[in-house]
């Protein structure tokens, strides 16, 4: 069965779907533009032409696809709509979709810096007194993914740390702006918080594990 990645021209996802070329994967890419398909086609990934907006206008293509993994990077209220959508059309037996979420919404905020031993599990109670507004949206989208395996469909989600490698990342070159800016490596208050990361690689390892033998409805 074929498998499509939204959001394969993208720094993560193009990772996502090179692994699973390696691996013999039959791969296509969502492509919004022309520019799009061109560099999918450069990678040697099959363009898949429709607008993430609009899923209803390419939605009976999906029939060919046994797996969908979605790690595009739009706004959080729009990631929920475009995967509802999703679901209602491809949350079938057989199927498969992995919607790459991220570790923020199990982070303990530290506006002081301050350090504590606080560690989430996948099926750990929700740790904030209060909540904030893209943390909400976030896992009210997971729990959609979550709430559609029944029946033989298998939604699983993944929540990657701050990703970095091949040069990107965003914490990392935060660092160095920091120090051309003032001379420093700034940080606030104690400097004690801290902030997980994983290689891109490795996301897109983990990703294709998923795949491969993730448990229907895991994180």
């Amino acid at each position: 069965m074929k498998t499509l990645v939204i959001g394969s021209t993208g720094y993560t996802g193009s990772r996502i779907a090179r692994e699973f070329q390696l691996k013999g994967e039959n791969i296509y890419g969502l492509a919004r533009t022309q520019q799009g398909e061109d560099a999918l086609s450069a990678a040697g990934i099959t363009p898949f032409p429709g607008n993430l907006m609009a899923v209803e206008q390419w939605k009976e293509q999906l029939e060919d696809f046994g797996t969908v993994i979605f790690c595009a990077s739009i706004p959080f209220e729009q990631e929920q709509q475009v995967l509802g959508s999703l679901l209602g059309t491809f949350a079938k037996a057989g199927r498969t979709l992995i919607f790459i979420s991220g570790s923020g919404v199990v982070s303990t905020p530290a506006v002081g810096g301050e350090w504590h031993d606080y560690t989430a599990a996948e099926d750990d109670p929700y740790p904030f007194a209060s909540v904030l507004r893209n943390r909400q949206v976030r896992l009210a989208t997971e729990r959609l993914v979550l709430d559609a395996t029944r029946n033989g469909f298998r939604g699983i989600v993944i929540r990657p740390p701050l990703v970095w490698g091949h040069g990107g990342s965003i914490q990392v070159p935060q660092f160095f702006e920091s120090a051309r800016k003032t001379g420093y490596v700034c940080y606030l208050g104690q400097g004690l918080n801290l902030y997980s990361h994983v290689h891109v690689d490795d996301v897109a390892t983990a990703t294709y594990l998923a795949f491969e033998k993730g448990t229907a409805g895991s994180v």
